[in-house]
């Protein structure tokens, strides 16, 4: 008989569920249930094998599984779409069918196409029936695109990455006889509802947690009824969660018990808040696996993460990391990067660990060598002069040999070496791996590989080699692999559409703002409200607006109901509140805060980590003379250049971030931005003078410089990595920042050259991103330790006799300093590495200002302020030990009590929100 049972929001059809299934084993029957995921399936066959120990018969799977059993072969089929889906554009352009349009061989583009091919796919249908009801020519174009695809597809005997493409009736036939339930769906897809038809000869029952208010439900259900099934209720008693989520779905009043909201000052004191939260539960005696946080979206993820693993929290997730987060696959990215030049790939690839070992200092001086040549092909670098000269020969020769090869191998790649030994060098790694669950990687993406080569080894040599990289570096970026803890018994992560049939004491759902609740449906040109609508009415199964938003709140009252006896919710203090939160608090303003000045000055009750302990008994409440008393003097040894500056501008602020560690939650976002975009210039920089090196050399020796290409190849690489560093490049606000700061750095590079060529003695640009370290010996009373200094210079001009110049880059002109500034005691930087570099000059380079500042140049004219003579510079390194000296022991002595004596500083300084509590109670 065909059954439909529904019932309200009461999580009561799994234990009958459990129940049914106990009885089919006892009568050695065969049974199947499907549920809507994963975590499902594992929560009910837990309960089975801890009751009944191994099972044989036991069948309970997702719907995914049934109908997808060649996953693999269909999951390699995903890697291979982008390369047919462009190969389909070319033919189709070639072909003049369809425009000679860049937008239609773009990443942006081609997802678009891969979404709707998966929605054809999962309706059941066939492409050309379906272009032939489409009118918009947008859709026509990426159908017809779809069409060729197809074509590529069967030609090479590539697997459908969305499966369903013919309908497999004998998957139906081997569960002829079976007992089937269904349970934990809100509608089915089309080939779903096909499957259900072909088994429904069997006994076959299908649970709803329904409320028919609901449309996508009760359609759900007509369809059901068409094929036969007949409805019954299960009549089961509601508990508190569960009655409140029937009352916010039918829209009455509602009354909120047991139910707590955290507003956090941001995202970063938001996830504190809730592994605070699951501690305070934890020590009233809820466990830890009866704690469920359901996670919207992708952007929580690392953040509680992040805490739930410092405050040492059980947890159980299984999440899919990139490949990229393990080191050997960022190194084969690396050598298979596209670089502009052979000079830029030995760059990039020396000190890489797939490559053999070699010294840092070693390494260091080979990469300054090859920036000072710019040969054709790597045989030459082998054999240069300078370079066969250098210390640690065998191992340069032989980095540089592999690096030759791997050279070949990614621009020839006969006969797939390529992939042979990328999987040689895993197989490798696996074996000498002594970390389980990177082994268990290794042994994942082996086996992806080793069956891509076999099956697939034919489409493979039809690609060229840069397709052939284009490929591999696809699989590097985008293939995960396995990083759940399925084993550890702890705290439940799921994403929110996940929670379904189970029920958990603690139910803890962040980001409970107007953002994310209900969800907000953003529509593009090519998948608009009209196109949905031509699709919808072709026999595509999705959503509009209104059904997204129905299954939205939907799941959402579904996981509220999961509760059995608390909720807690948490959003940030800049966000407008979810509505649904608004519906339920209905004016109840009992929300608890949760700012930067409780983090820094934790309440003993909201202690859970050592670092909580730290601030609660930190310094920053004492005057220096009850420091003095209390901490015994402390020096390290190693410091960096920015860290010196920042006690120097503001003893408090080295406090926040060098001692108690209180860093990026704090930044500003425009202040993040600004950040990101100096970085990008000063790599653009660093790349054109590098590339251009031989020109530049030529230009200072005789006078005259090709400026063709310097244009494109900014703007490229600025683009390029713009896109690596996560600016987002599909707005136009971005484009014309980039192509502004383009145009800064081209007339920047000009006016520096003219700098450079327009003195008798030329200064060549010869290393960048230099390390400088200096020694200092700090003294205090009769004590003396050697400290060591370290920090980093953009750029080092030297001359043919052996002098240097020092050059930094700045996105602006506020952090620049001049030579006034030493007496001010506002500057340490070139100071300092004055001391180890002994520069005849100091520059800086500002890329908004188009501007060269000098910071000092020596001379025994002296006529301009930045012009000094070598006495005034020995006397100004003597001040500026005297300077370091006095830091040190500020330092050691832990002397924080101080701001900044500039409070201009402090209008964008990160810490200021703490800075100006410190005042006030000051």
């Amino acid at each position: 008989m065909l059954k439909i049972f529904k019932e309200n929001f009461t999580n009561q059809s799994l234990e009958i569920l459990e129940n049914k299934i106990y009885e089919h084993i006892d009568r050695e029957e065969d049974f199947l249930i499907i549920f809507p995921n994963r975590d499902i399936v594992d929560v009910l066959s837990k309960k089975i094998l801890n009751r009944l120990g191994v099972i044989g018969n036991l069948k309970i799977a997702t719907f995914e599984e049934l109908l997808n059993q060649h996953h693999l072969h269909q999951d390699i089929g995903k890697y291979f779409m982008n390369i047919l889906l462009r190969k389909s554009v070319e033919n189709l352009q070639q072909k003049k069918i369809v425009e000679q349009e860049s937008l239609y061989l773009s990443e942006g583009f081609l997802a678009i196409c891969r979404q709707i091919l998966s929605l054809i796919r999962n309706s059941h249908k066939d492409l050309a029936v379906v272009r032939k009801s489409i009118e918009l020519k947008s859709l026509e174009v990426i159908l017809l695109i779809l069409e060729e695809y197809e074509r590529q597809m069967e030609l090479f005997n590539i697997p459908d990455p969305y499966g369903f493409k013919d309908f497999d009736k004998n998957i139906c036939e081997q569960f002829k006889g079976y007992y089937i339930y269904i349970d934990g769906f809100q509608e089915f897809r089309p080939v779903e509802m096909q499957w259900i038809k072909e088994v429904s000869c069997n006994n076959t029952e299908i649970y709803f947690h329904s409320i028919e208010d609901f449309s996508i439900v009760e359609k759900t259900l007509r369809k059901l009824r068409k094929i036969g099934f007949i409805e019954e209720r299960i009549e089961t008693e509601r508990k508190s969660f569960q009655r409140l989520a029937k009352n916010l779905a039918s829209q009455e009043k509602v009354q909120a018990e047991n139910i707590k909201v955290l507003m956090a000052e941001d995202p970063y004191l938001e996830a504190k808040g809730i592994s605070q939260e699951i501690k305070r539960q934890r020590i009233k005696g809820i466990p830890f696996e009866e704690m469920v946080i359901a996670l919207k979206n992708k952007e929580q993820e690392d953040l509680i993460l992040y805490h739930l693993e410092k405050e040492q929290i059980p947890f159980h997730y299984q999440r899919n990391i990139p490949l990229l987060k393990i080191n050997l696959f960022k190194e084969f990215r690396s050598l298979l990067w596209e670089y502009e030049s052979n000079q830029e790939f030995l760059l990039g690839n020396i000190g890489n660990s797939i490559l053999p070992e070699i010294k840092e200092e070693s390494a260091f001086v080979l990469k300054n060598l090859i920036r000072l040549k710019n040969y054709q092909t790597i045989r030459e670098y082998r054999e240069d002069q300078d370079i066969c000269l250098a210390r640690d020969q065998e191992k340069i020769q032989k980095i540089l040999e592999e690096l030759e090869e791997w050279h070949v191998l990614i621009r020839k790649n006969v006969s797939g070496s390529l992939l042979n030994r990328i999987i040689e060098i895993i197989k490798s790694k696996r074996l000498l791996e002594e970390d389980l669950s990177l082994k268990s990687a290794y042994k994942e993406i082996l086996l992806w590989f080793e069956r891509v080569r076999s099956q697939y080894n034919g489409f493979l040599l039809t690609l060229n080699p840069k397709e052939y990289r284009e490929f591999l570096m696809e699989v590097f970026e985008n293939y995960t692999v396995n990083a759940g803890n399925s084993l550890i018994k702890g705290v439940q992560i799921k994403k929110l559409q996940d929670i379904r049939l189970t029920s958990y004491d603690l139910v803890l759902i962040p980001g409970m703002k107007d953002k994310n609740y209900p969800k907000k449906t953003e529509y593009h040109y090519f998948f608009e409200e009209k196109a949905i609508e031509e699709l919808k009415n072709s026999g595509i199964s999705l959503h509009n607006k209104r059904e997204d938003q129905e299954e939205d709140r939907l799941n959402f009252l579904t996981a509220l109901s999961s509760a059995k006896k608390s909720v807690f919710f948490s959003y940030c203090k800049d966000d407008l509140p979810s509505f649904y939160l608004r519906e339920i608090m209905s004016g109840n303003e009992d929300i608890e805060k949760y700012t930067v000045k409780d983090f820094i000055r934790p309440v003993p009750n909201s202690i859970s980590t050592v670092e909580d302990l730290k601030r609660y008994k930190g310094i920053f409440t004492k005057r220096n003379t009850e420091i003095k008393k209390d901490n015994n003097f402390y020096l390290k040894s190693f410091f960096s250049v920015t860290e010196l500056e920042t006690y120097q501008s503001c003893p408090a602020k080295y406090n926040y971030r060098y001692v108690m560690d209180i860093q990026s939650p704090y930044v500003d976002p425009k202040a993040q931005e600004t950040f990101r975009l100096g970085e990008l210039c000063h790599e653009v920089l660093e790349m054109y003078y590098k590339y251009y090196n031989k020109n530049i050399r030529t230009f200072l020796d005789k006078g005259f410089y090709d400026w063709s290409g310097s244009k494109e190849f900014i703007e490229k690489n600025l683009f390029q990595r713009a896109g690596s560093l996560g600016f987002n490049l599909n707005l136009e606000e971005t484009r014309l920042e980039l192509k502004l700061y383009s145009g800064h750095i081209l007339k920047l590079i000009r006016k520096d050259l003219e700098d450079l060529g327009k003195h008798k003695k030329k200064f060549y640009p010869s290393h960048f991103e230099a390390k400088i370290q200096v020694e200092h010996v700090f003294k205090s009373g009769d004590k003396e330790q050697i400290v060591h200094i370290n920090g980093r210079i953009d750029r080092i001009d030297q001359s043919t006799d052996g002098e240097v110049k020092l050059v930094d880059y700045k996105l602006g002109s506020a952090s620049i300093k001049y030579w006034k500034d030493i007496e001010k005691r506002k500057t340490l930087q070139f100071p300092i590495y004055s001391l180890a570099a002994e520069p005849v000059s100091c520059r800086y380079l500002s890329v908004k200002k188009e501007e060269i500042h000098v910071f000092y140049r020596i001379t025994e004219e002296g006529k301009r302020s930045e012009e000094v003579s070598r006495g005034e510079v020995k006397k100004m390194q003597q001040d500026i030990r005297f300077e370091i000296n006095d830091i040190l022991e500020g330092i050691g002595m832990k002397e924080f009590s101080k701001g900044a004596e500039d409070e201009k500083v402090c209008s964008y300084c990160e810490y200021n929100m703490i800075c100006m509590e410190r005042r006030k109670e000051r």
